[in-house]
């Protein structure tokens, strides 16, 4: 497992097509999260991303970075941005996740333009995040505060009543945060999860591996991308 400074560490010694490269892989693991949430709530046109990401391999398997077609990409950016959901009009478990792969596939055409690693290590962050919100969602990690409090107070062992409120404050944030570590160490051994790190670090040691980036290393990076991450039409969750 490594953190994004390691990836930003790591990409900074390779050509910048290698950083779009890897950016790309990233997006095509989370794709199929707004692909989901597209058909479930029956809004967004998915095929405006695919569109946009296809545009980023074609111009990497040309070699034609920085792009030079600055007209194409600023539309393809603004189109994408446009499919972001409102979270607060979309009931779908997806919406967050939808939201991340509009921000994953537009920060990586921004990155197509001008060398951005810190964007990079952004985007490496979002099919974590995906993964993250999806996995607390599904194994009923999550509480209404209210509900959340209720629980934390139903295990104080003694007089909850006796306690200032200052020190009942302190408590509920003590077990708080225990809760909240004790799902972040279960996070980091879930088969999805694990699946997601081991690709980003097969991602960079395979970029790593090359000095030219060719048809061949790109197909890879797409092939193996495509069979990791929730993918929630592939897997019949809807």
């Amino acid at each position: 497992m490594f953190h994004e400074d390691e990836v930003v560490q790591e990409l900074s010694a390779l050509p910048r097509q290698h950083h779009v490269a890897f950016a790309a892989a990233c997006c095509e693991r989370v794709l199929p999260d707004y692909e989901a949430f597209s058909l479930s709530e029956s809004w967004g046109k998915s095929k405006v991303l695919r569109q946009a990401l296809d545009l980023v391999w074609d111009t990497l398997r040309l070699n034609n970075l920085p792009a030079h077609d600055l007209t194409n990409f600023n539309k393809y950016i603004q189109l994408c941005e446009k499919q972001a959901p409102d979270s607060d009009k979309f009931s779908s478990m997806f919406v967050r996740p939808a939201q991340n792969a509009v921000g994953a596939i537009a920060s990586t055409l921004e990155c197509c333009l001008r060398t951005d690693l810190n964007k990079i290590s952004l985007i490496r962050s979002l099919p974590v995040e995906t993964l993250t919100v999806y996995l607390w969602t599904v194994n009923n990690c999550y509480l209404e505060t209210s509900e959340k409090v209720r629980d934390i107070e139903s295990a104080f062992i003694g007089d909850w009543g006796s306690l200032t409120d200052k020190e009942k404050v302190a408590y509920r944030l003590s077990e708080g945060k225990k809760l909240d570590q004790a799902f972040a160490e279960w996070l980091l051994q879930t088969p999805l999860m694990l699946a997601e790190l081991k690709q980003q670090r097969r991602d960079i040691d395979l970029l790593k591996s090359v000095t030219v980036l060719d048809i061949t290393t790109i197909d890879e990076l797409i092939m193996t991308s495509r069979e990791v991450g929730i993918r929630p039409i592939k897997r019949n969750l809807l």
